[in-house]
């Protein structure tokens, strides 16, 4: 028989290589061919066949086909080749599955034909495709069916199909048969008109057409006839669908009817309503109703937002599925609260809104019904009083600065007075080391208490926006008690005690703070004719309900009791009912708004405090400010020390300032700390160096206020070049960038001028070590 196997193989061989486009056919399908012989041996394989079931040809040769048979398909093969053998009629082709080498399971499908060899012995010729992806196919199918036919039959809304042709009915499910009370012989292969469904036919016309115009039509509020005449009221979605190249819509409709009864009790009452009433699922946010007065508002057609969801409406987040933070917050509130929010209107516009929200159970479901008051002109009157008052506040500030400005120049003149002796001195001395040194020491401290003046009134005179948090209040009044110092005429003598010492927190905003501090002291001051003492205490008191007079509406507990107290001229009891009114000043016409204590009583109303002054003409005056203290006393951290090593470093740096004697400075100062710099007062020249070397720098420094290009544009164009250089910002004096800002640009380090050598070498150092 293994002779006859090997002739038959030959013979087959040779009968291909005598027609080469024969061969060239077979080897170069891509269906697997095979010849197995009467003993169901394989005894021919293309190369399509091996690579179907994973053997190499030496490997399927002379072995038995069934060894790449499941257990199942063995039955199935057997029982067809045995027929095929006898001569009996089998089918063309035939499916089942096969194991490839490595186990893998595949289903084909093939087709074979029964010939003879030259020995006369039957030989099976077949070829062989693999199917398996249309077997997962028709398994994903009926299983995407069985969901379908189970959603379909257990669905509690009513599910029709009807024919689009002629919308006869073709399957119904329990939900339909429920809520309408016919059985499935009165519905199936009749037209919904037939059987009076439609209570207004019109509804069907609009299904139809939305059908037939886009393809399915959503959340259509239709009236439907019950068997027994009732009226059913429900929301229909429907879609077009093809099955077998036939058109049909598919429509589910949710039963409304109590919904609708519960909006027929109140809807007299909602659309004549003159504020903006809506309503809305609870849990769902789903907007079930609204009046003329809130689709007015927001710019809808009624019909535009019945059956969306609030988030459509809504500004805030979403926080669950479709609900918004502010309808949850609502829902979840028990008080039913007067909230403000934000809504979009239809042109996409943020209306300012005050909402109180209350939760109903109508007919079995939790809805949340709101009541909307449109308060954006209020708003924006609001902001333009805000405006205002900051406007004010700021004038106030530079009165302030101005009452300020004689203590302010002397200081000035003293300090510079200071440097100029100090540096005439130094040359006269210059073979006198020692000496010099002195006058250098003498000349930098007086330098710097000039910076820490500037610094602080800038600080003060800033508009900036107020920011409130937890702040040491002792710190806020030493720091104010440092530019008191320095600024106010030395005829005045200032005292300062802390009885609680360091570390009392309130809850405010620093700026203000030392706002209405100094608005005290100058007016202080002032009572004084700049001779006198001025006194400032800081205490921890408490406070209980009878301390507080009628028209604050503070809470007894622990307050923190700022006081300023002066020998000036005192006031009567009428002038003291009045000192807190706006525009009310003692002073002459030009020297004063009589807005400093107006602000004053406005900052300690807005921190939740409250103000007593004491005081008699001739015999002072004393201001007791109260502030409530934020969890007690925190306890003192480490003190901290600044590092006086100067750091060295050999990197590469490049110094841009357009003050010719600063570049001079800043290339001396980097040099002698060992750097490679390189300098330019252009900031022009700065950008043109960088572009022409960009690795050849480690590190920028630049001014920020210069001709041409200032410091934020300059390092945004390198950063744009190379967004990895390391930058710092340095400026005596900018309106147009800040630290914050300078960090949210990506610059590394923001300095104050003027810098000394230590904190231009730390910073340096610094910035260069950070990690990326």
């Amino acid at each position: 028989m293994r002779e006859k196997q090997t002739i038959s193989l030959k013979t087959i061989s040779a009968k291909m290589d005598g027609h080469n486009w024969l061969k060239s056919i077979v080897e170069n399908s891509l269906h697997g061919i095979y010849v197995i012989n009467d003993q169901q041996q394989l005894i021919f394989a293309n190369q399509a066949m091996c690579d179907l079931l994973g053997y190499s040809i030496e490997e399927l040769l002379g072995q038995n086909f069934q060894m790449v048979l499941t257990e199942e398909s063995i039955k199935i093969v057997t029982e067809h080749y045995q027929k095929r053998q006898r001569g009996e009629p089998v089918p063309s082709s035939y499916q089942f599955s096969i194991h490839r080498k490595n186990g893998e399971k595949k289903w084909v499908e093939t087709s074979s034909t029964v010939a003879h060899d030259n020995d006369g012995l039957p030989i099976t010729i077949g070829n062989m495709i693999d199917i398996s992806w249309k077997k997962e196919a028709e398994a994903e199918l009926r299983e995407s069916e069985e969901k379908f036919r189970v959603a379909f039959s257990t669905s509690p809304d009513a599910i029709m199909l009807t024919k689009l042709e002629d919308g006869k009915c073709i399957e119904v499910n329990e939900g339909f048969l429920q809520l309408t009370g016919y059985t499935t012989d009165e519905v199936i292969g009749k037209e919904t008109l037939e059987f009076n469904l439609w209570r207004n036919p019109e509804n069907r016309n609009q299904l139809i057409k939305g059908i037939k115009e886009k393809g399915f039509i959503k959340n259509l509020e239709a009236e439907f006839v019950a068997k027994n005449g009732g009226i059913i009221y429900g929301l229909m979605s429907g879609r077009a669908i093809e099955i077998s190249g036939e058109k049909f819509i598919l429509t589910v409709t949710r039963d409304i009817s109590e919904r609708k009864l519960a909006e027929e009790k109140y809807s007299t009452l909602i659309s004549e309503a003159s504020i903006g009433i809506g309503m809305a699922s609870a849990d769902t946010g789903e907007i079930l109703e609204c009046n003329n007065a809130f689709t007015e508002m927001l710019g809808y057609l009624k019909d535009e937002l019945i059956g969306q969801f609030q988030s459509k409406i809504d500004a805030d987040p979403l926080v669950d599925g479709k609900v918004t933070s502010g309808f949850a917050e609502h829902r979840d509130s028990a008080k039913g609260e007067m909230l403000e929010r934000k809504l979009i209107t239809k042109s996409g516009q943020i209306l300012d809104v005050e909402v109180k929200a209350t939760q109903l159970n109508l007919s079995g479901k939790n809805v949340l019904l709101g009541f909307f008051h449109d308060i954006s002109e209020r708003k924006k009157e609001e902001a333009k009083k805000r405006e205002l008052e900051k406007q004010i506040r700021q004038k106030y500030k530079m009165e302030a600065v101005g009452v300020m400005a004689g203590g302010i120049a002397h200081n000035f003149n003293n300090s510079l007075a200071a440097i100029l002796g100090s540096l005439e001195m130094a040359k006269r001395k210059i073979d006198t080391p020692q000496k010099v040194q002195g006058y250098i020491e003498i000349a930098t401290k007086a330098a710097l208490r000039s910076r820490d003046l500037v610094s602080q009134i800038l600080t003060y005179s800033r508009l900036d926006a107020h920011k409130c948090g937890s702040t040491d209040i002792s710190l806020v009044s030493e720091e104010t008690l440092t530019l008191l110092k320095s600024t106010l005429p030395t005829t005045i003598s200032i005292s300062y005690q802390s009885v609680d010492g360091q570390n009392l927190m309130i809850h405010a905003d620093p700026g203000q703070i030392q706002e209405a501090l100094l608005n005290l002291c100058n007016n202080a001051v002032q009572a004084m004719d700049e001779k006198g003492d001025l006194q400032i205490h800081l205490k921890r008191v408490d406070l209980h309900e009878e301390d507080f007079p009628a028209q604050y509406n503070c809470i007894p507990g622990a307050y923190i009791q700022l006081a300023v107290k002066d020998t000036g001229c005192g006031m009567d009891s009428e002038t003291i009912g009045k000192i807190f009114d706006p525009f009310f000043t003692t002073k002459n016409i030009g020297q004063g708004t009589g807005m400093g204590l107006s602000t004053v009583q406005g900052i300690v109303d807005q921190h939740g405090g409250m103000i007593k002054v004491h005081s008699s003409l001739g015999q002072g005056s004393t201001f007791e400010l109260y502030f409530p203290l934020l969890n007690g006393y925190l306890e003192e951290g480490p003190i901290i020390t600044k590092d006086t090593a100067l750091p060295h470093g050999q990197e590469n740096i490049l110094f841009v300032d357009d003050d010719k004697m600063l570049v001079y400075l800043g290339e001396q100062m980097l040099t002698d700390l060992g750097y490679q710099v390189t300098v330019t007062d252009d900031s022009n020249e700065g950008l043109k160096l960088f572009t022409e070397n960009p690795d050849g720098f480690d590190l920028i420094i630049t001014d920020q206020t210069m001709p041409n290009l200032s410091g934020k544009e300059l390092i945004s164009e390198l950063k744009r070049i190379r967004p990895d250089i390391r930058t710092i910002l340095a400026t005596g004096y900018s309106n147009k960038i800040n630290e914050e800002e300078a960090q949210q640009m990506g610059i590394e380090a923001f300095c104050m001028k003027p810098l000394n050598m230590s904190e231009l070498a730390q910073t340096v150092r610094r910035v260069l070590d950070r990690e990326q």
